[in-house]
């Protein structure tokens, strides 16, 4: 039982203890992240409260270091990042990756020691050194397995098909018997054909020793790209020098005036799910595997990854990429005081009512209503962040003149709180394309700078 004596306020409490899971008070939300005091934190890390507050310090110095560093006096946090940004495109240095790094970690430099309890101290010192130990640790990495890929890809795209004969089947027989089993061979009822191709293959990396490093790779972009030619053609062997080519699966723009086909969306939907489950079952198949390097091939192959985060729940077998490593950092663009969220009128219940209420429509009406923002939304470019929090009214009016004309007078307060809301996460998601990008180029550059 929760009590107030747990520093849990009494009204959270009874909702912890009796609360209905599908109607959270957002006092709830509030405190749902409750854990462990200061002191118990520390005890935890064999740190005492001297050493913390002295580690804390040393580290909010290193952070202004990194700023003086790159010449950032901003404290607010869009300037910051069009500075920060420009810098990084312009040539990538230690300290500027070092400064992004805390700034997607949740560092923040209008936090004042001075100004703040000890023990707010001490919890947001150990917050923000756990992100960024993990980034880092993520980080690094990545750059080592990128590296080796590369290596792999290089090979492959100088190599030919060599063909060496194996001396067992049991270095295909695993995956021939999961795909059977688990209905990846549909409705074919001679299999013979696809165990005669996964021999093919095996010969394929027999004579190509490099592929052995990612062997479940291979049978899964063979399978991946060509499953009908694997089933039903007599004698195929996938072309080692294009079996690695990138395939996107997100790089279609949607049309924000056509209403999506359903049957269509779901067709691939499925599909991606399909393709996703296929290499978490053949990786399975190969329990001693460099998982690591094979991850690192299956996030550079297609972008299977980034729709997986972004339409499931999501699952610790599909390996996470830089833009969705991104995605769940403490990245944030805006200022509420550098927004014109800030002056939009309507609250948030009346947002959710507004929204509700379109949804009980039916007939879609919610989805044309969120493509219409979408599409209002879509010219803004990461380079009008500096109009935008120099004058959001004037970037605001000239997006809802447009937009306005297609929303009753009644509306006007909650739409332009929505398109406020909407502009705001545009610019963020934005920012978090050039920092995927930024650290996208760093992986692949020789550079070694943390």
């Amino acid at each position: 039982m929760y009590k107030k004596a747990d520093g849990i306020p009494q009204e959270v409490a009874d909702w912890l203890d009796n609360g209905d899971l599908t109607d959270m008070p957002f006092a709830v939300m509030e405190h749902i992240g409750f854990d462990l005091s200061a002191e118990e934190m520390l005890t935890e890390r064999g740190l005492t409260r001297e050493e913390a507050l002295k580690k804390a310090d040393e580290d909010e110095k290193e952070f202004r270091g990194l700023l003086e560093a790159c010449g950032i006096t901003e404290t607010r946090l869009a300037p910051m990042w069009i500075k920060l940004v420009a810098l990084c495109r312009e040539q990538l240095t230690e300290e500027r990756l070092a400064l992004l790094l805390r700034l997607i970690s949740g560092y923040e430099p209008t936090e004042i020691f001075s100004e703040m309890e000890e023990d707010d101290i001490i919890a947001r010192w150990l917050s923000k050194t756990e992100h960024l130990y993990n980034y880092i640790g993520e980080i690094n990495m990545r750059k080592r397995n990128t590296d080796r890929w590369l290596s792999v890809l290089f090979q492959a795209e100088k190599s030919r098909n060599n063909i060496k004969d194996i001396k067992s089947d049991n270095r295909f027989i695993r995956v021939f018997n999961m795909l059977c089993s688990k209905g990846y061979t549909g409705t074919v009822g001679n299999t013979e054909i696809l165990r005669e191709n996964l021999r093919n293959i095996a010969e394929l990396i027999e004579g190509n020793p490099f592929l052995k490093a990612v062997e479940p790779l291979v049978y899964f972009r063979a399978f991946e790209k060509q499953s009908n030619r694997m089933l039903t053609k007599e004698d195929y062997i996938p072309n080692i020098r294009n079996i690695f080519n990138r395939t996107e699966y997100l790089s279609a723009k949607p049309d924000y005036d056509k209403e999506p086909n359903e049957y269509t969306v779901n067709e691939k939907h499925n599909l991606r799910a399909y393709h996703c489950k296929l290499y978490i079952d053949i990786m399975e198949c190969f329990p001693k595997a460099d998982r690591e390097l094979c991850d690192e091939g299956f996030l550079r192959c297609s972008d299977l990854s980034d729709w997986y985060y972004v339409y499931t729940e999501g699952g610790e077998k599909i390996p996470l990429s830089i833009c969705g490593f991104v995605m769940n950092s403490l990245v944030r663009c805006i200022d509420p005081e550098s927004s014109y969220e800030g002056s939009a009128n309507a609250s948030w219940e009346q947002v959710y009512e507004y929204e509700r209420e379109l949804d009980m429509q039916g007939k879609g009406v919610l989805d044309k209503h969120a493509r219409r923002i979408l599409k209002a939304i879509d010219g803004i470019k990461f380079d009008d962040l500096e109009r935008y929090i120099s004058d959001g009214a004037a970037f605001f009016n000239e997006i809802w003149s447009g937009y306005s004309k297609n929303v009753k007078p009644q509306n006007y307060d909650v739409e332009q709180t929505i398109l406020a809301q909407s502009i705001d996460s545009r610019f963020l998601e934005l920012l978090v394309q050039e920092i995927c990008g930024i650290l996208e180029l760093y992986l692949v550059s020789e550079d070694k700078l943390i």
